[in-house]
Parts: C-alpha cells; structure tokens; sequence
C-alpha cells in the first residue's frame, strides 16, 4: 500500500535534528512512496542543504519529494492543511522534523490500515540527545480512554499518528488552532465513527528539550485554551459539564512550573 510522509519545516530548527529525522525515514523497512515537506517561510542554507541531500537520497531509493514553499511562515497548522492538498496518496503519515522512526513504525502502522483502521497512533519513547537517553515513555491509550481524556488533555503524540487521507479531509483537515491543532484534529477524530486504533509499542522516539513544555505554560497558554474548548462546546464535540469541570485543572497545569509539570507529564504518561 502506498503512503505519504507529510512534515512542516521552518527556519529555526536544527539541521542536525532534520537530518536524523529524515535518515529515520530512509531507513525504514517499509518506505513511502512520497515525502510531502513544506517550507514554512523563509529557509536557511544549512537547512536547505540538508534538502538537498534528501532530494538525491530519495532518487536512490525511489521516494518522490514534494517540496512546497509558503511565502512567509504560516505556522503549522496551516501549513500541514496545505500539504495535505498535495499528497498523492490515500495514506498519510505525520512526523516532525526533529523526532525519529524506529525501524519497523510504517510497516507496523500500515498493517493496521490494510486491515480497515482509519486511523491508528502509537506510543512513544521521548529522548533529549540519544534515543533512548530518557528512559522515558509516552503510552498510547486505549480508543475508549482517549475519548474521555481529550475532554481534559491531549495523551496522543501527533507525530505517531497515521490516517487515510479522505476520512481527515472530511472532518476539516488542519485547522488554524495555535498550539492545539494536533489536540483540535484528535477531539474530532474522536467524535466521529471512524475506525481507530493505537498501538502500544513505541514507534517513535520523540525529541523533548527545556523549553518544550514551558512554550505551554502561562495565562495566555490557558486564555488560548480556553478558547478553544469553548469552540468545541460550541461544535458539540464537548459537553457542558466536561468543559466545566476541565476548567480549574487546565488553569492550575499551565500555572505550574516545569519542573513540577514534567513530573506530572511522567506520572501521566508512565508505562
């Protein structure tokens, strides 16, 4: 079965941390057939460098890559939503440009959609230098515990995740939700009849750094949140009383400092 590789890239990020990724991609035991990147604005030459070693990489080992180029950055979101229209593929499978496949993820993921899964995601094994540094996992929730924990927080990691193009398309695809556009996707995949699964072996090493965490911190965080949530209510993808109820929680976790919230994060998401 075909599928795409779809990924969003911007000026700040690490050439190093790309190129893993990209190498992870490479080296999978069952390959894609196309990598759609997109280039969110503005890229520099060590970066760009790095795309052009994937371009000859990919003729050696028979990939298509679709380079797509926004004029100015437009974020993630947006950016995603717009690759999207580029795939060629009835599969797409989402990964970022510094976290890194292990060997077996796609040939895995894609077992479960030949099977007739609409969307399957994965556990995780977060690492800061060197897979597996950390010790660390994120575990993959049964289909039946996410639906009531997305009410309060988002336990899926969006870069695990693998879906049929057409049955996201028809839920709205990306929307433009600042810091909650993989949490905004997941609460109305939920919501719907789809076909899910998780897997829970970790099939992905997610990268985490000081500053992971603390982008997701503060008032404004919480103001945004909340926003958002209200959106939901608004859409019938959220009850009253779990907004309600998911209010003082959401505001003391954004308050929290990152120390603490990282211990909270492990107590969470242990295996």
């Amino acid at each position: 079965m075909k599928f795409s590789v779809l990924m969003s890239l911007y000026n700040k990020e690490s050439p190093v941390f790309f190129k893993e990724s990209m190498i992870s991609i490479f080296d999978q035991t069952y390959l894609p057939s196309e990598i759609v990147l997109i280039k969110d604005g503005f890229i520099n030459d060590d970066l760009l460098k790095v795309i052009d070693f994937c371009e000859k990489k990919c003729v050696e080992i028979g990939v298509s890559l679709v380079l797509v180029e926004n004029s100015k950055n437009i974020g993630l979101a947006r950016s995603l939503d717009k690759g999207l229209k580029y795939v060629s593929s009835s599969v797409v499978a989402r990964m970022d440009t510094d976290d890194i496949n292990k060997l077996d993820r796609f040939g895995k993921q894609i077992e479960e959609i030949e099977k007739g899964i609409d969307f399957v995601y994965s556990s995780s094994e977060e690492f800061f230098e060197v897979p597996g540094d950390l010790s660390r996992f994120n575990v993959a929730p049964a289909v039946s515990d996410v639906k009531r924990l997305l009410n309060y927080r988002n336990p899926i990691v969006h870069p695990s995740i693998m879906f049929k193009k057409n049955v996201v398309e028809s839920l709205g695809g990306y929307r433009d939700f600042v810091f909650f556009e993989d949490y905004d996707l997941f609460i109305r995949v939920f919501n719907s009849d789809l076909n899910i699964k998780n897997i829970v072996d970790p099939l992905i090493f997610f990268r985490v750094n000081s500053s992971h965490r603390a982008r997701r911190s503060g008032f404004q965080y919480f103001k945004t949140g909340m926003k958002h949530k209200f959106i939901w209510f608004k859409e019938g993808r959220l009850s009253r009383w779990r907004l309600v109820s998911s209010v003082l929680p959401f505001f003391i976790f954004t308050l929290l400092p990152v120390s603490i919230k990282n211990q909270v994060y492990g107590f969470l998401r242990r295996v």
